[in-house]
């Protein structure tokens, strides 16, 4: 997360896992801008297809807010 800017103020970035069985994406918490600094750690991608950045409001979403502004694909 090297470079990204911060969130617009009152807001977070949350991260997802999109799992490849097509149920609903799983949250991997957020990150402000302190978090933005530290290594992200991720748990369960071995049953994910992607992995996806949404902005929500402080404290996160139960589900992503869409248009994701990133999304990486995930080797099979």
């Amino acid at each position: 997360m090297n470079d990204v800017p911060a969130p617009p103020e009152g807001k977070v970035y949350q991260m997802w896992l999109i799992p490849k069985d097509g149920s609903a994406p799983v949250s991997q918490g957020l990150m402000d801008e302190d978090a933005l600094s530290k290594p992200a750690v991720v748990q369960g991608i071995s049953s994910a297809s992607a992995l996806g950045i949404t902005v929500e409001p402080v404290g996160g979403s139960q589900s992503p807010t869409l248009p994701t502004v990133a999304a990486a694909p995930l080797g099979a």
